[in-house]
């Protein structure tokens, strides 16, 4: 619970996410909690993570999102 409420802390904090109250005809995307245990070299747990997702199966370009960000770059764009 602490992951959770650390993640919803910085949530708050970066101004990126906010409570909304939407109407009840209005499509709400479900989300859930995706939990990760960060180990040392030894395999011992040093410190639990969580995050929020949305499920992006129910997504539809044009009414969820309005563009799409791939952080990709094709290699001759590198110059070395």
């Amino acid at each position: 619970i602490a992951a959770m409420n650390e993640h919803l802390a910085m949530h708050k904090k970066m101004g990126t996410c906010k409570p909304k109250i939407v109407h009840k005809d209005t499509a709400v995307l479900p989300c859930r909690w995706v939990f990760a245990l960060k180990t040392d070299s030894n395999s011992q747990v040093i410190h639990f993570k969580a995050r929020t997702v949305l499920w992006g199966c129910r997504q539809r370009q044009g009414v969820d999102f309005g563009e799409v960000f791939c952080p990709a770059v094709r290699g001759e764009q590198i110059k070395l």
